[in-house]
């Protein structure tokens, strides 16, 4: 159930930024990118190889496969946003 608060969180991210870009006529990704370091899963796969590496092998497994899940939710969270609203006018 967390993996839908991220994608949700990173629609929310998407849609404001990509409104920011329209509104400011600045680029999307001045919000996006640091907001989106808030969101990446970093420790959910430092905490799954450190569990590999202790031989905890179905602890590790789970939880590798649990931050892989959590990077496609903010994937699929930003690819709907940015066809909620797009980020700017065509070049």
């Amino acid at each position: 159930m967390g993996q839908l608060g991220v994608m949700v969180g990173a629609f929310a991210l998407g849609v404001m930024s990509n409104a920011y870009a329209r509104w400011l006529d600045r680029p999307a990704q001045v919000v996006q990118v640091p907001a989106v370091l808030l969101l990446v899963p970093g420790s959910m796969g430092f905490r799954g190889m450190t569990s590999l590496l202790d031989k905890d092998t179905l602890s590790g497994v789970e939880t590798v496969f649990a931050m892989f899940v959590v990077a496609l939710a903010i994937v699929a969270g930003l690819l709907v946003a940015n066809a909620v609203v797009s980020p700017r006018r065509s070049l």
